[in-house]
């Protein structure tokens, strides 16, 4: 059963307080950091989430569509994760980096990254 796009029926195991209503591309797009992830082709999304302000945070891209995901280039376009165990250390990268205002014209270029 869904309840929502994208939303599956909680499981035994989850508390329904857990669970949040799915966010709508507004708000995502009010958010700081964003997650993007593929799925069985291209990640769809990232063709929005690269036209707003946000710093997106994504493994590095295996499939190509019409936007050409194989010329970006981590720490210029995004901020690689691909490891789940990364994500602590480049979260704390990110916040170390970017300054308190949400918008990525503020934020410093990705590629001064020390590696």
């Amino acid at each position: 059963k869904v309840n929502s796009v994208g939303r599956t029926a909680p499981q035994r195991h989850m508390r329904e307080e857990d669970m949040s209503a799915p966010l709508i591309r507004r708000q995502l797009m009010g958010y700081k950091y964003i997650l993007c992830l593929q799925g069985n082709d291209v990640a769809t999304s990232l063709k929005w989430q690269m036209a707003h302000n946000s710093l997106i945070f994504m493994p590095t891209p295996t499939k190509e569509s019409w936007l050409m995901e194989g010329l970006l280039r981590p720490w210029v376009h995004y901020v690689p994760l691909d490891s789940p165990l990364e994500a602590a250390d480049r979260l704390r990268w990110a916040r170390a980096n970017t300054p308190s205002a949400s918008t990525s014209s503020q934020m410093p270029t990705l590629g001064s990254r020390a590696c």
